[in-house]
């Protein structure tokens, strides 16, 4: 439900929250006297919580201006902070308003002439009116009503929305397609989907205008009336038939004929646009002048239903009466056209059946007759079958054909053979006619198919099957995988049941070895199994103690494997016997490997797996070397077979006898050692040699040999290598590393060979190669040198070769060449393009090539070519160089000049160009970019023009690739010259008598195809000249245009008599007067022979005219008319005698529209469907003149009065009202007008008079009863009551309505209740508005005195503004003093009652304290007050007044407090000095600019991140509520109408605290409110936090709000 009434919001936090918002904040004290409360707390005198902290002044969040918002702006009108927290120094906002507008053809209500900001005006369009928005001007034929309202609403900037929108003539969109087309396909026919219908008119219409459909020809209306009428709604009216095919006349006469469809029959006739077959009876054939020449048997035709032009509708195509059928016949031919396989000898084809005969056919041998559709037979069908003169048994059989045999066909015999699985079947030989339906029954694998007798086929079996019959389990591996199936004329196959059956393998296998899990079948293809070897044997050459492999049986081969393998193969595996390195668990045994002839105990046993054995003992002085020792003694553990540490006894002595390697040596020198056991020696390499096993990176040459039990291992020496560091040599090759190298010497000394070595610290140098130089390794620049005389410096160190001097050898350059230069003729320059900026002078590297290009025009000297690539290189005197090309002119071959002419030669290429003149027949010469103009002799022109062209000048040019071209030709051809001519054309109507035809012409005349030019030469100009008695002068080309000789006139073709015409007459025109001839046709119907210029006057029969004024609306003025031979030897303007007719012409819907009359015919001109014609013109004849005895106009329609009981029509005249005009009626007393779709309160109404010569809306319906609108609509301080929100009507009795709550009719507070009556007068608009009368008004209580302000207090008013009812000013009572009714409150309101007086404000009372002694007992615990000091008299206290306190029994007054009168301290009373004690006092100020705040760090960290800087107003904590019982708290002093109230059991057992009450407000305002919404109060905060009630509870929440309760919507703001 959406609410008009402002929006109010209460703030939450633990169950709810209530705040005001203010226009301004009040800077808060910036000293307070605090006093130390109960709870070691400090407290203000009140007992309220303290205040806390120091804070920067602030004004709090944005000012409330009225109606508006504050910006973060500067100016003079900006909001200003003040000292005293307040802003001032601003304006406030005015409401905005936008000036109301009206609308044309519109009301608007209210129609004040201002409109505030957010409220809106409505918009109501008069009848006959829509919105310019309207979906109906679109072109959509709507059905639902037009929008005739809209709002305007005023918007921020002042303006009306909705400003666009307009009221304008209520319009029904175009009638759509829908209404046009055809859409019954059982009416449609072939013209389903087509659009048949054309509106008229075809654009929008107005209310009430009509929109007829007319057919498009061909097509007439059917279903109901074809007219549309735009309703009030802006919607067309619908109509219920459509435009369906007029039919074309389908009657047959011939009995032997009839339609193929049951529907021409039915429908009576072919429809328009549709088409049927007309069909012979069975067994005939149709015949017809149009059927194809190449029609064999016909027995059917397609007839179509199209339009006739002349007759004016729609009309068969053929002509019935022309169709005729003749009784059909079989030709032998037609029997064996496409039969195969049958016995010819036994047919006669010189024969023709009858419809009806038959004659017999046989196939030949493996074959039998079959339907057509069939493509193989069995055995079982006959060879011979009869044939049937007409095939089908009826004209409606889609087979049937009269001149055609029903018969069967031969199809070879099959034999039937399913799929074979594991096989394939493919097509081996046959004729294709039998391929093809092989293939077609070979669809599918798994389906049976058939093997024709006059085929064979290939049976393939799969990998591992071989072609086996039922009788064979199991073929062997070395039959054939394939067989060829062949099928007998018998239907008998060639082999048995063919399947594809698994080969066997013959499993032969070594003595012992194991099959597992062996089937009781032989071992067939596919066929895997495990094979394991005989007990203690092995896999041969396992090393993982493998005892079984795998065998399978491939395409009857065995095959074997490992089972880690991946492939099997043929090869067989062997198992041998379990020893060592098989890797098997078996015992160990001595064998000969592991006897020892040194050994002197060998224990002639065998060691289980596992087991440690000391098995033998070496002889003396043998031993196993061990820890330096000499052990006697040697074990050894079995392990699969195989002793894990065998010990062998060697010949070792306690001493060591060395012999040395080569390449070592001792110092002294000695060829062996002796050592003994633990001495040692030191050993060197000779020179260029190093130890074997050291570290490459090291040349290491000493050794230490040391003798250990008999043992004393030695490196040997090995020559030194340069990765071992040693002071080497380095191989020359090493200098083809450094990039382009040349040749190396020793300084000072001879030249350094490739192959050989350079010794260590050897000095060397070394040159570049050709074209190439030293230079610095950090430079790019080359030389421009060849052969450089610098060299680089290098030394060897240790194997490698290093450059000394930091150089490099690098590219040579060519020096600059000065670029461009001159051609070979000095005529032009030749530069380079391939290198930018090299014809600045850059240097070119060696080796580096460069495009020379010549100009255009030149070649490079002995080429065609203009570019030449040249090189960077070395010359024979050693430096750098590029040969450059010399640029000569091309030349062009030379020609002939033409014979007859002359020739001109341009050379261009100097300055001035060279002029050369060459007669004709020399030879010429052109180089590239010259050219030669040719010019031909005088009575000469060109042989390739011709004699309207005579040209004799032409160009010749040498382009730049050495090619001529002539502009004549556009080729390198050359034109020649030769005499010209003169040509002659004849005139209009006239030929040239040739000499080359004679035929052509004669008897001065010629025939129209003669030719009209001729070509004379220039030598028989004079006689030309002479003959025609003309002067021809110049020796170019003549062009003559003649109608003398040669010139002859043309010969007319023969003249026909036009059919209906009575006479033709030959005419000539003698100044401008046409005078006759002859006067009998006869001599013109081909006697006379005419010419050009011949004219023939032709006169019509009797009621004939000639064709030129058919349909001419100026009749037929005369029945004759002339014709001419023109100059094509044709008669123009011949005409035929058409029958005279009327044009009438009439416009119709916007269209003109014409009607052809024949003479002596009757026509009435269609009027629209709201005109007539008028009786005495509707018959009108057409006379001889060709014109219609009347002229007939059509004239509207004129409606038959309108009449309805109690309506009055009160505009125009009721007798005389035409289609389409309106008149105005009124509704009868109490009633207006009905459309109800917008109040308009209108007693009159519009009716149309209609097409039918009827007014619209003559019904009851067309009047409503008047009412007016519900009175809390006009008076909106109206109490909403049954009354008052429901409409009246007119005449009612008077309505009894009460103003709300503080209001009045005129604000008189006396005279709330009050008598309404609907309708002032039964006129428009007075009919539905409520009597005249003062509004309620809210009361007013006037301005408030001064002397009405209560003793002791201040009250804040203005003394210049009225009060109304709900207004309230706000008061205090005067420090000291507290409000009567309520004790410890101070402020009160004032308000403005109902009655028109302000409330009567409560007194303010001096406020007295209670006896000390009954406050100390109500505040503090009983362990705290039991030794609190006390009063002389236990009395009430005045406000200001002091009591004098003193001690109870055995305490004394603490020494440091105000009220000490001796310096005794008691110390269960006294607390810590630094410490406040119970009722010290302490004053907290701060410093200039800052305020005090009311909240504590926990009570910030709970709300500032809402509502930020919050100023506290009150706080209070209460004890625990009972559990089992109901209570209630409440806050003192202003918010004591906070309240909380415990149900009983409601507060939950667990919990500690009890419950606290904190009254704030916010600075900041609220965050996410909406901006329309006000604040109903201060904030609420309830604690403790996270209490979970067991019952609801109930609070109580003051809210202050400016306006009545029921003028409010009011929401909980929760947080």
């Amino acid at each position: 439900m959406t609410s008009s009434y402002p929006k109010v919001y209460l703030i939450s936090a633990w169950v709810v929250g209530v705040f005001q918002l203010c226009a301004g904040q009040v800077c808060t004290p910036t000293k307070l006297e605090l006093l130390c409360g109960s709870s070691s707390q400090f407290v203000e005198n009140n007992g309220m919580l303290g205040w806390h902290q120091c804070v920067p002044k602030s004004c709090g969040g944005p000012p409330v201006i009225s109606n508006g918002y504050t910006v973060p702006a500067r100016g003079e009108s900006s909001p200003m902070c003040n000292e005293n927290c307040t802003f001032g120094n601003y304006s406030s906002c005015a409401i905005i308003s936008c000036r109301n507008q009206n609308v044309s053809n519109g009301v608007i209500e209210p129609s004040h002439r201002d409109i505030e900001y957010g409220r809106s005006v409505e918009v109501s369009c008069n009848y006959g009116y829509m919105r310019n928005d309207s979906a109906h001007l679109k072109g959509d034929n709507l059905e639902s009503p037009a929008h005739v309202t809209f709002s305007r609403i005023c918007s921020g900037n002042g303006q009306l929305t909705n400003m666009d929108v307009s009221c304008v003539a209520m319009r029904c969109s175009q009638v759509t397609d829908k209404y046009l087309t055809c859409t019954d396909s059982s009416m449609c026919k072939a013209a389903t989907g087509m659009k048949t219908g054309v509106a008229n008119p075809a654009r929008p219409t107005s209310v009430y205008e009509t929109v007829k459909i007319d057919c498009i020809p061909g097509f007439h209306w059917s279903g109901g009336s074809n007219v549309m009428q735009c309703k009030w709604t802006g919607a067309l009216s619908t109509v219920a038939g459509m435009c369906i095919p007029s039919a074309c006349n389908s009657t047959i006469s011939n009995s032997l004929l009839s339609w193929e469809k049951a529907s021409t029959v039915a429908d009576g006739g072919i429809a328009y646009k549709d088409s049927d077959h007309i069909v012979c009876a069975y067994g005939y054939t149709i015949k017809h002048s149009r059927l194809p020449s190449n029609s064999t048997c016909p027995f059917k035709m397609v007839v179509n239903c199209s339009w006739s032009a002349a007759n004016g509708r729609p009309q068969l195509n053929l002509d019935l009466n022309d169709f005729s059928c003749v009784r059909a016949a079989c030709p032998m031919t037609n029997l064996v056209s496409g039969l195969r396989h049958y016995n010819s000898s036994l047919l006669n084809l010189s024969l023709t059946l009858n419809v009806g005969d038959t004659v017999d056919v046989t196939c030949v041998q493996g074959y039998r007759a079959a339907p057509l559709d069939s493509f193989s037979t069995s055995c079982d069908s006959s060879r011979r079958f009869s044939a049937r003169c007409a095939r089908g048994d009826t004209t409606s059989d889609p087979s049937y054909s009269p001149c055609d045999f029903d018969r069967l066909h031969c199809v070879p015999v099959h034999c039937s053979l399913s799929a074979v699985p594991n096989g394939v079947v493919s097509l081996m030989g046959g004729e294709d006619y039998d391929k093809n339906l092989l293939r077609w029954y070979n669809k599918y694998a798994n389906i049976s198919w058939n093997l024709s007798s006059t085929m064979t086929a290939n049976l393939s079996c799969d990998v591992g099957y071989r072609p086996a019959s039922s009788l064979v389990a199991y073929p062997d591996g070395s039959s054939p995988r394939s067989v060829i199936l062949s099928c007998s004329s018998e239907c008998q196959l060639n082999y048995s049941s063919p399947s594809c059956k698994p080969v066997s393998c013959q499993d032969t296998l070594p003595a012992g070895h194991f099959v597992s899990g062996r089937l009781p079948r032989p071992f067939l293809h596919g066929d895997v199994y495990e094979v394991y070897c005989p007990s203690g044997t092995a896999v041969q050459g396992t090393t993982t103690c493998q005892v079984m492999y795998q065998m399978t049986c491939s395409d009857g081969t065995l095959l074997f494997k490992m089972p880690a393998d991946s492939t099997f193969s043929p090869q067989q595996i062997q198992c041998t016997a379990m020893t060592c390195g098989s890797g098997c668990s078996t015992s160990c045994s001595f064998d000969q490997r592991f006897q020892d002839p040194l050994a002197e105990t060998i224990p002639n046993t065998t060691v289980t797996e596992g087991f440690i054995s000391r098995f033998f003992q070496c002889r003396s002085a043998n031993a196993e070397p061990v820890d330096n020792e000499c052990k006697q003694f040697g074990d050894a553990k079995c392990e699969k077979g195989c002793f894990s540490r065998l010990s062998n006894c060697n010949i070792v002595q306690q001493n060591c006898f060395l012999q040395l390697p080569p390449h070592t040596f001792t110092v002294p020198a000695a060829a062996s050692l002796m050592l003994k056991h633990k001495d040692s020696r030191t050993v060197y390499c000779e020179a260029g040699y190093m130890l074997e096993d050291d570290t490459p990176s090291v040349c290491e040459t000493v050794q230490v040999v040391a003798c250990s039990c008999g043992a004393a291992p030695i490196k040997r020496c090995i020559p030194q290598t340069c990765a071992s560091r040693c002071d080497l040599g380095c191989p020359a090759s090493q200098l083809l590393t450094f990039p382009h190298f040349g040749t190396a010497r020793y300084v000072l000394g001879p030249e350094i060979s490739i192959s050989s070595t350079i010794p260590h610290l050897a000095q060397l140098q070394f040159s570049c190669a050709n074209g190439f130089v030293p230079i610095s390794s950090n430079l790019s620049i080359p030389r421009p040198v060849c052969n450089p005389t610098s060299i680089i410096n290098a030394v060897c160190r240790s194997c490698q070769i290093s450059i000394t001097d930091d150089l490099t050898c690098a590219a040579a350059s060519c020096p600059p060449v000065d670029f461009p230069y001159k051609t070979s003729d000095g005529f032009d320059m030749v530069d380079s393009t391939s290198v930018p900026g090299f014809h600045l002078g850059g240097a070119i590297l060696t080796g580096q090539r460069v495009n020379i290009t010549c100009p255009v025009n030149y070649a490079v000297a002995g080429t065609t070519a203009r570019t030449k690539e040249v090189t960077c290189a070395a010359k024979s005197d050693g430096t750098c160089g590029m040969d450059l090309p010399i640029c000569q002119r091309v030349p062009c071959p030379s020609f002939t000049v033409p014979a007859n002419s002359m020739a001109t030669r341009y050379n261009l290429s100097v300055s001035p160009p060279l002029q050369q003149t060459v007669a004709g027949g020399s030879s010429l010469v052109l180089l590239s970019g010259d050219f030669a103009e040719i010019e031909c002799n005088s009575s000469y022109r060109l042989s390739s023009s011709n004699l309207f062209e005579c040209a004799s000048r032409f160009k010749v040019t040498c382009l730049e690739d050495g090619k001529l071209l002539s502009s004549r030709s556009n080729s390198s051809s050359i034109d020649s010259c030769e005499l010209q001519s003169c040509f002659i054309v004849c005139d209009m109507g006239y030929a040239c008598a040739s000499s080359d035809d004679p035929k052509l012409c004669s008897n001065d005349v010629c025939a129209f195809n003669a030719p009209r030019t001729q070509a004379v030469p220039c030598s028989n100009i004079s006689q030309l000249s002479s003959t025609l008695s003309k002067p021809l002068s110049g020796d170019r080309c003549q062009y003559l245009s003649l109608n003398v000789f040669p010139c002859l006139p043309f010969r007319c073709v023969r003249f026909e008599m036009p059919a209906n015409a009575k006479s033709a007459e030959t005419v000539k025109e003698v100044n401008g007067q046409v005078v006759w001839v002859a006067d009998t046709a006869s001599t013109l119907s081909g006697q006379v022979e005419q010419r050009y210029g011949a004219i023939i006057n032709v006169t019509c029969q009797q009621g004939f005219m000639p064709e030129t004024y058919a349909g001419s609306e100026e009749g037929c003025p005369q029945s004759w008319y002339l014709t001419s031979c023109n100059g094509q030897g044709l008669w123009e303007n011949y005409q035929r005698c058409v029958p005279k007719t009327c044009r009438v012409t009439w416009q119709l819907g916007g269209y003109w529209q014409y009607r052809d009359v024949l003479l002596g015919s009757s026509f009435q001109v269609p009027c629209s469907a709201n005109e007539e014609i008028p009786a005495s013109l509707r018959s009108s004849v057409c006379l001889d003149n060709c014109n219609m005895s009347s002229q007939q106009v059509c004239a509207p329609k004129k409606c038959r009065p309108y009449n309805v009981t109690g309506f009055l029509v009160v505009s125009s005249s009721n007798q005389s009202v035409t289609v389409g005009q309106k008149v105005v009626v009124r509704c009868p007393i109490g009633l207006v007008a009905a459309p109800s779709f917008v109040h308009r309160c209108s007693k009159t109404f519009e009716s149309t008079c209609q097409a039918d010569q009827m007014f619209d809306r003559q019904d009851l319906l067309q009047c409503v009863p008047a009412s007016c609108r519900p009175y809390v609509e006009v008076d909106h301080n109206v109490l909403q009551q049954s009354n008052s929100i429901r409409p009246a009507l007119y005449g009612q009795p008077c309505r009894e309505f009460r103003c709300k709550e503080g209001h009045g009719l005129g604000g008189n507070g006396s005279q709330s209740i009050f008598m309404r009556r609907c309708g002032t007068a039964d006129d428009t608009l007075s009919a539905c508005e409520w009597e005249a009368g003062p509004l309620c008004e809210p009361v007013v209580c006037g301005k408030f005195a001064a002397e009405a302000v209560p003793a002791n207090s201040t009250v804040t008013y203005d003394a210049n503004t009225s009060y109304r009812f709900g207004q309230k000013l706000s008061g205090r009572c005067e420090l000291g003093f507290h409000r009567s009714d309520q004790q410890n409150l101070q402020n009160f309101e004032i308000s403005c009652l109902a009655s028109g007086k302000f409330q009567e404000p409560p007194s303010c009372i001096p406020v007295v304290c209670p006896p000390f002694e009954r406050y100390l007992r109500a505040t503090f615990a009983s362990d705290v007050w039991s030794r609190a000091p006390v009063t002389q008299s236990n009395e009430q206290v005045k406000f200001n007044e002091t009591v004098k306190l003193l001690c109870p029994e055995g305490y004394e007054f603490d020494p440091s407090s105000a009220g000490a009168e001796q310096g005794v301290k008691v110390s269960d009373f006294v607390a810590n000095p630094t410490v406040r004690s119970y009722g010290d006092k302490i004053v907290i100020e701060c410093q200039d600019g800052f305020q005090l705040t009311s909240y504590s760090s926990a009570f910030l960290a709970d709300f500032q991140q809402t509502f930020g800087v919050v100023k506290v107003l009150a706080s209070k904590r209460y004890a625990l509520p009972p559990l089992s019982t109901a209570s209630q708290i409440s806050m003192d002093g202003p918010y004591s109408d906070v309240k909380i109230s415990f149900p009983a059991n409601s507060w939950p057992p667990t919990a500690t605290q009890g419950p606290e009450i904190i009254v704030f407000n916010s600075s900041t305002g609220l965050p996410n409110l909406p901006a329309t919404a006000e604040v109903a109060g201060v904030i609420l905060d309830f604690g403790p936090s996270g209490i979970k009630f067991q019952n609801p509870v109930k609070l109580s929440i003051p809210t202050y709000l400016k306006s009545k309760p029921q003028d409010l919507e009011i929401f909980i703001y929760r947080y």
